[in-house]
């Protein structure tokens, strides 16, 4: 039976409030002064920061400009419908605060000023997503293959593995959004049990190690991880033994 992936998601509209306005950015750019002479209806970009210190799926707003009025709020989910290749538009809704009229007059700087954008969230590239889906279902079918051969021919199944595992890595190199639309999980549990059960204890082991080095987007479940963990410990105490 022949497997689609596309599926149709429609547009939808929603509010959000920008944060992080009252902060001056890097080049001393004043947010405040920026939203102050900011309008409603105009279009505003999201750009992700990768490499934020504070929130890895931080998302910062800029306007046509490029000028930096803040980011949508953390944990906000909008970030990984980014980073799979979603399409996304902003445009500002409202800016809200700031000084009265009055306080206008007396140089007074009242209420902060802030900003409400109207995000629509659109659907995905599919022609893109699916050669990333297709991909990801050739390791997942490695994986079946080698689950498979693991009580009869262990020594395949382990080649199995490897050969994942490297599909695994090429896969993510290409960049996020290929990363994002993996759906075969690393096998280190399955791999670094079979080979610590061929008393191959230091393979096992650097197995662990070069796993742990490897930036896992999609990540293992909490009973591979909890199996990881002490495996790991375990063949530490085996190769350190009497040294």
């Amino acid at each position: 039976m022949e497997i689609t992936f596309q599926t149709n998601v429609e547009s939808r509209e929603f509010l959000v409030s920008v944060v992080g306005v009252t902060y001056s950015n890097s080049d001393g750019t004043d947010r405040q002064v920026i939203l102050s002479r900011s309008k409603p209806g105009e279009i505003v970009k999201l750009v992700r920061e990768y490499d934020n210190e504070f929130d890895s799926d931080a998302v910062a707003i800029f306007n046509s400009k490029g000028e930096q009025l803040g980011y949508l709020p953390k944990g906000d989910r909008l970030a990984r419908h980014i980073d799979s290749g979603g399409i996304v538009t902003a445009k500002i809704k409202s800016i809200i605060g700031g000084p009265s009229f009055f306080e206008k007059l007396l140089k007074k700087s009242g209420k902060s000023y802030g900003c409400v954008l109207l995000i629509t969230k659109g659907d995905y590239n599919w022609s893109i997503v699916n050669l990333f889906l297709e991909e990801s279902q050739e390791i997942e079918k490695i994986l079946v293959k080698a689950k498979k051969l693991e009580a009869t021919k262990p020594d395949q199944a382990i080649k199995h593995y490897n050969k994942a595992i490297n599909m695994i890595v090429e896969m993510d190199s290409q960049g996020i959004l290929a990363a994002s639309w993996r759906r075969a999980r690393h096998p280190i549990n399955r791999l670094s049990l079979l080979l610590e059960k061929q008393q191959e204890f230091e393979a096992a082991y650097n197995s662990i190690i070069e796993y742990e080095s490897f930036n896992d987007k999609c990540g293992l479940v909490k009973t591979d991880q909890d199996s990881i963990n002490k495996r790991k410990e375990r063949l530490h105490k085996k190769l350190t033994k009497g040294s």
